[in-house]
């Protein structure tokens, strides 16, 4: 469980309260479509926070699967020259007591990863980038209109995609080639240009902040 002080300093309030007052199946019911993704807001300049807040007040659908996981494998092996292997085991065990860890190291923001009414682009696609019309709006320079993209497909993977932005994206330090698609798991340190960002399950965001 988080300590006092460094609940404070995640958001949005709203999502930290309904944690906390709700029981896992109620939070699950409401959450468990999908998956967190957590922003950092150590770079933040003043409109990145102010950006991620306006944005988790529009209402999002859970994104539609972009198909079965061999589909998805097979994009990959074909969008990219060099072949990316997602059967390797992640690296280490990302449960609530790694998720405090985390969130202890400083200020991050909690974006549920659903496609918003307002949104531009493909049903099964949740896009991340500067401009108001994608689904994860990160307001900070160095970050591309429209700079990434992640699917789902039908067994809740998620895959993530470089849309050619200028500063790139990297998984665990390693860049992505433009369009080329990588499977992320939860704990995955993601990186948009200068922005850290982690994949989490809903159940363990539930587990850390009770």
């Amino acid at each position: 469980m988080l300590s006092a002080p460094s609940i404070d300093r995640l958001s949005p309030p709203a999502l930290l309260s309904e944690a906390r007052e709700s029981t896992m199946s109620a939070f699950l019911r409401a959450h468990g479509d999908t998956a967190f993704l957590l922003v950092s807001l150590e770079q933040d300049r003043g409109d990145l926070r102010s950006g991620l807040m306006a944005m988790s007040a529009v209402t999002g659908m859970a994104i539609q699967p972009g198909g079965s996981g061999t589909h998805l494998e097979t994009l990959v092996s074909e969008s990219v020259a060099r072949e990316v292997d997602t059967s390797i085991p992640p690296p280490h065990i990302f449960d609530e007591d790694a998720l405090v860890a985390l969130l202890e190291s400083g200020p991050f923001f909690a974006v549920a990863l659903r496609k918003r009414v307002s949104s531009d682009g493909h049903a099964d696609r949740i896009r991340v980038g500067r401009s108001p019309a994608t689904d994860v709006v990160l307001q900070q320079s160095g970050i591309s209109k429209f700079h990434a993209w992640l699917e789902m497909d039908e067994d809740g993977v998620f895959y993530l995609s470089d849309s050619g932005s200028k500063n790139g994206t990297r998984v665990n330090d390693e860049p992505l080639d433009e369009n080329e698609m990588v499977r992320v798991r939860p704990g995955d340190r993601i990186e948009f240009a200068t922005i850290l960002a982690t994949l989490c399950a809903p159940e363990t965001l539930w587990r850390a902040l009770k």
